[in-house]
């Protein structure tokens, strides 16, 4: 088995018990426009990402492109943003140890997962050094 199916594996077990141990629509209003946050971030990022051969699996898909616009223009993984938006909309909104320590196993997996993801695309374009320098991988002007 490839290493970026048990990635994507591990993220929806994740998405998934975070999902079934709690409400899944915040009632707190900040909570709840993180989550709208999160599923705009997703989308949009969906929607850039139209061009190429999008994949839940980060290994890069033949013939596929390097996306460099929209959304794509400030941050490398703007659907990890999302996802993670979303997931500490609804942890902090019913908040419990157990969805915490959810939430944190999440948060890991997609930065290893966003690393590895990171080094095939370096092997794959060519122009992937560059675009680096020009962007931030998950928090735009930050990280």
């Amino acid at each position: 088995m490839k290493k970026g199916y048990i990635f994507v594996f591990i993220q929806f077990t994740l998405v998934i018990l975070i999902f079934l141990t709690g409400p899944n629509i915040p009632s707190n209003l900040l909570f709840l426009g993180l989550f709208v946050m999160g599923i705009f971030v997703g989308l949009v990022a969906f929607w850039n990402m139209r061009v190429s051969k999008l994949r839940t699996n980060p290994e890069v898909a033949e013939g596929s492109k390097l996306v460099t616009k929209g959304i794509y223009r400030y941050i490398r993984h703007p659907m990890y943003l999302g996802l993670i938006l979303v997931s500490i909309s609804l942890v902090l909104d019913y908040l419990t140890f157990f969805r915490i320590i959810l939430f944190d196993l999440l948060v890991l997996n997609q930065i290893l997962k966003l690393n590895y993801e990171e080094k095939l695309l370096e092997k794959h374009f060519k122009d992937y050094d560059e675009y680096k320098k020009k962007t931030k991988r998950l928090i735009p002007f930050i990280y």
